[in-house]
């Protein structure tokens, strides 16, 4: 925890060098779902969203702070190799990162390659008997592309996908670290302020 306070306030800090330099927030609904690592029977999540606060160092690149929230429910879950099959399980994924977006060229379609990294906290919360383990902070790397639309000088609309590639730490087995790779498909708003 001490370490993500400690990214955070050095990105305010590097967001507060320029004075007259232009800003943004992105929302967007992120619909996911995992594509390495879990087998069972797995459900899109429809509950997904991130948040970003950037700062535009020109009109091709910004820098991000970024948070977002996931729930992936499973009717049953089998991790192989780590626990044996539980059911009724939602995966709950949050991450906080640092990153970067650049755009290419385009007045009102401007398409671009992002690169996210930072921590994630992952919950396995049981529905039946509400058990609830905690994982510790893992580490996430999270490229990404899509495509804004200008609709003005302030608003743009977003689409694209982001892959989360998250070193999973189980906390039963040693040895874990893990890639889990849960693909996000975004849609939302930026505003320029």
């Amino acid at each position: 925890m001490k370490t993500i306070r400690i990214i955070i306030f050095a990105l305010l800090g590097l967001f507060a060098i320029q004075a007259h330099a232009q800003y943004s927030v992105g929302i967007n609904i992120a619909p996911s779902f995992p594509i390495s690592r879990y087998s069972g029977d797995m459900n899109t999540s429809l509950v997904g969203v991130n948040l970003k606060i950037n700062k535009h160092v020109d009109d091709y690149l910004r820098f991000s702070l970024g948070a977002g929230y996931h729930i992936i429910p499973f009717k049953s879950l089998n991790v192989g190799g780590v626990q044996t099959e539980v059911s009724d399980v939602n995966l709950m994924v949050i991450p906080v990162t640092l990153g970067s977006q650049f755009f290419f060229g385009g007045t009102k379609w401007r398409p671009y390659i992002s690169l996210d990294v930072g921590y994630v906290l992952t919950t396995q919360n049981k529905l039946i008997n509400e058990d609830k383990i905690i994982n510790r902070n893992n580490f996430i790397v999270a490229p990404a592309l899509g495509i804004n639309y200008v609709l003005n000088d302030n608003l743009a609309l977003n689409i694209g996908a982001r892959n989360n590639v998250i070193i999973y730490q189980f906390r039963d087995i040693e040895d874990s670290n893990e890639a889990f790779q849960l693909l996000a498909i975004e849609m939302g708003i930026n505003y320029k302020f």
